[in-house]
């Protein structure tokens, strides 16, 4: 439904995570997903995608993304 909103930014989930260097670890609750959207629940079975930006980055970086879970 995010498509319908005209991709609002009040309709998605999105959270800033500082990243240091060395191993990260990031935990994000289901729950916090599902609550993002200002006039919805986000319904967690039909995410068709992610994004994930990197800003303010003086520099070039790698990032790598390993052991991505999604727990209940």
């Amino acid at each position: 439904r995010h498509v319908e909103t005209g991709r609002a930014y009040s309709d998605r989930f999105t959270t800033t995570i500082r990243l240091y260097s060395g191993w990260n670890e990031i935990e994000i609750r289901l729950d916090q997903i599902e609550s993002a959207p200002r006039s919805r629940q986000l319904d967690l079975r039909a995410v068709r995608d992610v994004s994930i930006l990197a800003v303010d980055v003086r520099e070039p970086r790698v990032i790598y993304i390993d052991n991505v879970r999604l727990v209940d």
